[in-house]
């Protein structure tokens, strides 16, 4: 009012479930000014906008952010189509309900914006890559059929199994991934590759946390490097075969710094002793045996008496049911006991079960994938939503080139991420404006999901079991990519909303954040990462946290990336040597601009070799600037949970994070 002496009505009506109200008296009437410049309303303080009036540059830059609200007059009515593997199913229908495809594929390739397409129950064993794109008001929608379970699988049925010797059955395989690559599957569910020794045998370490599947995992040898640099590996208790009996295998281990697991190859090997050399083209984070220039193999020269390892990639390694190798295409493997050879196996196929790469407006929901990764990348991507779905084993990879950014092959580039765009390491989302909610990801030997680019909302999903095979990404990995950098100068990355999410099991950090560039924190837009349940992280690394962040400038002075409102518990590896580096959340070198408050973090394991000493820990604070306030480290907790009162909470406000299915839903 006109102080005080006039009172002032906006006139604000409701009709057909809009608000309507006067934009210019609601916007002056609340203190701020109002300009018009091509068909755009802008509302601001006066000097800001005014900028954005007068710059040319500024002004694009909004108009092109805002071009995904452009309203068209009437949504376009679209077409409906049905999938279904029933004997009148054929691609050479037309997709009606009587006469389906029998192909998601097919459906895909002609299906346009405002259409559905209804995939009735079954399992498909393709990889979907629609064609055309939807708009904001009109996607293209791929649904399961109301009450029928729908699976896209990257596997094929493998059968006429032959005896190689003893226990050991194979089978010739014509589509060999590639060496690390392939995976066998019995009754739908992944089998463990060989390896040697099959159980822990290193002395004094404690069992993995609850919750973490038996055998997935690094197996805690008592094989490992002792000199500095060294490429021999010593064991007295696990190596008693006789000469070269594990040449040609690969050596996992965890040494020297052990920002992640790392492996080499096995030349040559004799009782209590291996040979080793750091894999054909390995980019970073290896085995440390020889030190080249502005490589990152240093950080791995040195050894730790709590370091240990094991053998696999061999087919003396294949030695229990269940166990398995691949190699020259034969597939070697012991089945279960009671097994049917005829029908019970699988093996993967395909890298993807799901390729959306540049699309734009694509919803997936409600349908399974089981073998294979999916791909939201490319700079074009946009809107693209997987809602209420199940991915199972999305990656997996055994031969370690590049622990840091998962390149599966030689001839990848190192930090190029070509692996992670392809969606051959999980589900990669790059672009802009995409969503995954109210899904299940579980099991990846590399990431969860992968964030790129800007703008991305990830909502309400249980993510666990990821970087099974040690490396250095997590459940959930924000970065940026180097190549587009390059190209593009400094291109907006972050503004990414990570909420009521159940993040769990991960050999670094379940969430992990950074992307260093010309030794220095890359800029990104703020993010909010709030009511979040994440724990056991670090199951196989060393400084690290159940939470890790690196290289993250993330935000600026007035809008912070926040972090609050978070259950975080339980790291999981932790020894004697490096104990000091394990915390819940853990705000490394070159972090910028971050607001953690309002967290909650303890842990319920009364056995482990220290008690963990900070909940949030900041390292190198001279340089970084964060705010840390108002988070509650409670420290034993046995019964987690269950056991917190109202005092136990920041400022004694409880609340319950996670998400609202699955296992540990409490919401």
């Amino acid at each position: 009012n006109d102080d005080g002496k006039k009172d002032i009505t906006i006139d604000i009506r409701y009709e057909d479930g809009y608000t309507w109200a006067h934009v210019r008296v609601m916007a002056e009437t609340l203190g701020f000014t109002v300009d018009y410049k091509d068909g755009y309303v802008l509302i601001g303080d006066r000097l800001r906008v005014k900028n954005v009036i007068e710059n040319r540059a500024y002004f694009s830059e909004l108009t092109g952010e805002m071009e995904v609200y452009n309203i068209p007059d009437k949504k376009p009515g679209g077409k409906t189509y049905h999938v279904a593997q029933t004997i009148t199913a054929s691609d050479a229908n037309d997709g009606t309900e009587k006469f389906p495809f029998a192909t998601i594929q097919r459906a895909a390739e002609i299906a346009k914006a405002g259409d559905t397409v209804i995939i009735h129950e079954g399992t498909y064993r393709e990889t979907v890559t629609p064609k055309n794109d939807g708009t904001v008001f009109a996607p293209i929608t791929f649904t399961a059929a109301e009450g029928e379970k729908v699976t896209i699988s990257a596997l094929e049925p493998i059968s006429g199994f032959i005896k190689y010797k003893e226990d050991i059955l194979c089978k010739p395989i014509q589509n060999d991934l590639g060496r690390g690559l392939n995976q066998l599957f019995y009754k739908g569910e992944a089998l463990n590759a060989g390896r040697h020794p099959n159980e822990d045998t290193k002395p004094d370490y404690p069992d993995y946390p609850s919750h973490v599947p038996e055998g997935l995992y690094p197996t805690r040898g008592n094989i490992r490097i002792t000199e500095k640099g060294g490429n021999i590996a010593y064991s007295d208790t696990d190596l008693d075969q006789e000469d070269n009996y594990w040449r040609g295998g690969s050596f996992n281990t965890l040494k020297g710094e052990a920002w992640c697991m790392v492996g080499g190859e096995i030349v040559s090997s004799s009782k209590g002793k291996l040979v080793l050399k750091d894999y054909e083209g390995t980019k970073s984070y290896n085995l440390g045996i020889s030190l080249a220039e502005g490589n990152d193999y240093k950080y791995y020269m040195e050894v730790h008496e709590t370091d240990y390892g094991y053998i696999t990639n061999h087919i003396n390694t294949v030695d229990l049911p269940g166990e398995w190798f691949m190699k020259d295409n034969v597939m070697y493997f012991i089945p279960p006991e009671g097994a049917d050879l005829a029908k019970d196996f699988e093996i993967k196929d395909r890298m993807l079960t799901i390729d959306l790469r540049d699309r734009k407006y694509v919803t997936i929901k409600g349908i399974n994938t089981i073998g294979g990764g999916i791909t939201m990348s490319g700079s074009n991507a946009e809107g693209c939503v997987l809602d209420g779905c199940n991915f199972k084993y999305i990656a997996h990879h055994a031969i370690y080139l590049d622990q840091s950014d998962y390149a599966l092959r030689p001839e990848e580039p190192k930090a190029s991420l070509l692996s992670l765009k392809a969606g051959e390491t999980g589900i990669c989302v790059d672009g802009r404006y995409q969503a995954i909610v109210n899904s299940t990801i579980d099991y990846s030997s590399a990431t969860g999901v992968t964030l790129l680019g800007k703008y991305h909302y990830v909502n309400n999903n249980v993510i666990s079991n990821c970087s099974y095979a040690g490396g250095y990404p997590g459940c959930i990995r924000i970065t940026a990519d180097n190549d587009r950098i390059k190209r593009e100068g400094n291109p907006i990355v972050g503004g990414h909303f990570i909420t009521y999410n159940t993040v769990y099991n991960s050999v670094r950090g379940v969430l992990n954040m950074g992307k260093s560039y010309n030794g220095k924190g890359y800029p990104f837009t703020a993010s909010e990462i709030a009511c979040n349940r994440f724990f056991n992280g670090a199951l196989a690394s060393r400084d690290t946290g159940v939470t890790y962040e690196y290289g993250f400038n993330a935000g600026t002075d007035i809008l912070k990336t926040r972090m609050r409102h978070n259950f975080v518990y339980n790291v999981g590896h932790v020894d004697y040597e490096t104990s000091y580096m394990v915390p819940a959340l853990y705000h490394d070198g070159l972090v910028a601009n971050r607001d953690t408050y309002s967290n909650v973090t303890y842990y319920q394991d009364k056995d482990l070799p220290y008690t963990p000493g900070e909940g949030v820990w900041v390292a190198s604070a001279s340089f970084t600037v964060i705010r840390d306030r108002n988070n509650s480290d409670l420290g034993y907790k046995p019964e987690g949970e269950f056991e917190l009162t109202r005092i136990d909470f920041p400022g004694a406000r409880p609340f319950l994070p996670g998400a609202d299915h699955g296992q540990f839903a409490r919401r």
